[in-house]
């Protein structure tokens, strides 16, 4: 009887042992999904500066130019850039159309999206989107 019980608890333990595990790993799944987001706090020359703050972006410079690419995120047609979305308006993949076209004072937040956030922006946002909230919207 005390071999049954025992064996009858350890069978449990084990299930229950698994069961957390899977439990566990479902929730760090989804963490790596959720967005990332940056308010902005301090003063900036450029836009890239901003960019360099936010997790989840990798910046690396190419030439005259950046090379942005959202951590984890797998290129999408042989693409690596992100959109880049400014107050809800998917404007450009390309960095430089986008520190052109605003202000890096008028920036309120910066917030990316990656994994099934993105699809939102459909095959777009394949490569992850940096949203980009100013301050007072786009004139």
């Amino acid at each position: 009887m005390k071999k049954l019980y025992l064996s009858k608890w350890l069978l449990q333990s084990f299930f229950l042992g698994v069961l957390v595990m899977m439990l566990s790993s479902c929730a760090t799944t989804q963490d790596a999904n959720k967005s990332s987001s940056a308010k902005v706090e301090k003063e900036y020359r450029e836009l890239i500066d901003m960019l360099y703050a936010v997790p989840g972006i990798d910046v690396t410079r190419s030439g005259n130019t950046y090379d942005i690419k959202i951590r984890g995120k797998n290129t999408f047609l042989m693409e690596h850039q992100p959109l880049f979305v400014v107050d809800g308006l998917a404007l450009s993949t390309e960095y430089a159309d986008i520190a052109n076209a605003i202000n890096v004072n008028d920036v309120d937040r910066i917030r990316v999206l990656k994994g099934s956030e993105a699809t939102a922006y459909g095959s777009r946002g394949g490569n992850g989107v940096i949203e980009i909230y100013l301050k007072k919207g786009l004139n």
